[in-house]
């Protein structure tokens, strides 16, 4: 099996891809970078967390190959699910799981982390989000992912705000999901190594240290009311208010 960790940027996709990754180690099954090395995947599994970006229909076959050998795996994106995604799972070969957080939030979290990228004199990804209004234009455009995700039944959809406020219970969750038997203590053993207080020393991670509704604090009226104006019937469905 497949299993494929999206999520919306700035949501905590790197730890739940993690989260996922452990869990399946400790259940039985190897490690996703020990399967890229074996099956020489690098071109298609990027960097530390085995980012397969917007796949090709090619790149997805070569994919499956593990799979069909026996392997049970984890990879992680940001991108809607395509037709051959969707293809993946009704077949089984795939489950997919997807993690959203307050898109105001993901303003800011996007947004301080373009202000990091710029003072190492780079512009790539975030680095472009000069200002909050740009980086509010730059989630507009996520939110139609979380559509296209939230419209996928077969999907395990996760919010970021219940994993930081109940990490076992959403790693249970995801450990049913998965059809996987992990004890108590395994759980509490993965969970213990991605605390937030100490991401920074953990590969692969990119905590940022913006926690739930810290938009109130960080945008003026007139940024809040452009999210209002943007994202007010994406919050009501996502289950946040909005104000």
């Amino acid at each position: 099996m497949i299993v494929l960790s999206a999520g919306m940027q700035k949501s905590g996709t790197g730890w739940y891809f993690n989260l996922t990754n452990d869990l399946l180690v400790v259940a039985g099954y190897q490690d996703v970078r020990a399967i890229r090395q074996k099956f020489r995947l690098h071109s298609i599994l990027r960097h530390y967390n085995c980012n397969i970006g917007k796949p090709t229909p090619f790149e997805l076959a070569l994919v499956a190959i593990p799979h069909f050998l026996g392997n049970t795996f984890v990879v992680k994106m940001h991108g809607a699910p395509s037709t051959w995604i969707r293809f993946l799972m009704s077949t089984n070969i795939m489950k997919a799981t997807y993690i959203y957080r307050d898109p105001r939030d993901v303003v800011i979290s996007a947004f301080e982390h373009g202000q990091i990228i710029r003072s190492r004199g780079e512009t790539h990804t975030f680095g472009k989000l000069d200002s909050i209004e740009a980086s509010i234009l730059y989630v507009k455009g996520l939110l139609t992912n979380w559509d296209k995700w939230t419209q996928c039944t077969q999907a395990l959809i996760v919010r970021y705000e219940d994993l930081v406020a109940d990490p076992i219970g959403e790693l249970k969750r995801l450990a049913g999901f998965l059809s996987l038997s992990v004890s108590s203590e395994g759980l509490h053993r993965i969970v213990a190594t991605y605390k937030i207080d100490q991401s920074n020393e953990v590969k692969g991670l990119h905590f940022n240290k913006v926690a739930a509704g810290s938009f109130r604090y960080v945008m003026n009226q007139k940024e809040q009311d452009l999210c209002k104006k943007y994202f007010r019937d994406y919050l009501q469905r996502m289950g946040y208010p909005d104000e």
